[in-house]
This record gives structure tokens, C-alpha cells and sequence, in this order.
């Protein structure tokens, strides 16, 4: 009987045991599900985090970039529309005045000592003025317009005698590159005109 009992205690010793190996060993698989599903959520999270900011959200566009190229074009448009120009001592914004007015009529109040009509000599010292600044950095490309501003589409308007000087290097216009602009309205005899300059 004492013998029975022993038997018995360790056939109920083994069976706790093995109970408890097989409930521990339960324990360890649950709890190892439960880490990979963890994981797994915060690769999802990691991924969701990563497509947010490199794709839903714009670019951030680079201050100081946007700053220069600001007081780039700022700084070139008050300097070359108040300079005097060799043609009579007549400003560059003179010139405009005249050009705009008298575009395409063969009649210029302004007529430089050269022969050259405000038209001619406004490109062509615009064009000295880029040459000797703008177009010696590498890096910088520009659109630049004299033109009539269509305030509805809000660009160059696109009649005859609209554009008055137009000048590139590069296209800041085309694609989906980044540009500053700057504007300078201009009275005239026949209604506002603008140096429009952008920068990229």
C-alpha cells in the first residue's frame, strides 16, 4: 500500500510537471506571438511615419535659398531700372516708359545719340547689365520680362507689344523647379507695365 501511495505521488509529481512544462511552454508561445505582432505594428508605424513625410508632405523649401535668391533679384531690379544709361543720360525705367509707349509705331520720343530708338538700347543695356552680373554665377538661372501684367492670369499678357525685353538663362518657368520672384510695376503712358524677374 506504501508502495502504492509512493506510486502514486510520483505518477501525480510527473503528471504536475509535465502540466507545468506544457502550461510554461504555452506561456512562452503566447507571449512570443504577442512580441511579433508587436514588432510588426511598429514596422507598420516606422513605414506609415516614413511615407508622411517623404511623400504626402511638401518639401520644405530651403529659407535661406529662397531668401538669397529674393534679395538677389531685389538688389538687380532697383539697381539696373536706376541706372542712367548712355543714351542721353535717360534712366533704364525712362527707357521703359518710352519703349512701352511707343512700341511697334516707329515714332520714340527717345532717340540715343547712336540712332538707336529707347526699344533697342533698353534690350541691349539689359542685356550688358545681366552679362556683367547675373550671368557670371554659375548656379544662377533666371526669366526676366518687360512686359504689360495680366492681372487675371497674373502673367505676361500675350498681345502684340505686351512682352517688351525678354531674357533667360536657364528657365526657372519650366518643370517643377523653385523659384523666387520679385515685380516692379512701372507707369507708363499707356497703362502699368513690369519688370518681372524670377530667380532660381
Amino acid at each position: 500500500m506504501i508502495k502504492e501511495i509512493k506510486n502514486n505521488n510520483e505518477l501525480k509529481i510527473k503528471h504536475s510537471y509535465s502540466y507545468s512544462i506544457f502550461s510554461f511552454s504555452r506561456k512562452i508561445k503566447s507571449q512570443a506571438e504577442i512580441m511579433g505582432i508587436a514588432i510588426v505594428m511598429v514596422l507598420i508605424m516606422i513605414g506609415i511615419v516614413f511615407v508622411i513625410k517623404f511623400v504626402v508632405l511638401p518639401e520644405k523649401t530651403n529659407t535661406k535659398k529662397a531668401y538669397d535668391q529674393t534679395q538677389l533679384s531685389a538688389n538687380f531690379l532697383s539697381t539696373s531700372l536706376k541706372t542712367t544709361t548712355e543714351c542721353n543720360g535717360f534712366t533704364m525705367t525712362d527707357l521703359i516708359q518710352d519703349c512701352a509707349a511707343n512700341y511697334g509705331k516707329g515714332s520714340y520720343r527717345y532717340r540715343c545719340p547712336d540712332g538707336r530708338d529707347s526699344c533697342s538700347f533698353l534690350n541691349d543695356t539689359m542685356e550688358l547689365l545681366l552679362n556683367a552680373s547675373l550671368n557670371k554665377m554659375p548656379n544662377v538661372k533666371y526669366d526676366l520680362y518687360i512686359c504689360y501684367w495680366d492681372q487675371y492670369n497674373q502673367e505676361c499678357g500675350t498681345e502684340e507689344g505686351d512682352i517688351i525685353g525678354e531674357f533667360k538663362k536657364g528657365s526657372c518657368l519650366s518643370g517643377r523647379i523653385e523659384y523666387e520672384s520679385q515685380q516692379y510695376p512701372i507707369k507708363t503712358d499707356v497703362g502699368t507695365r513690369v519688370v518681372q524677374m524670377y530667380i532660381c
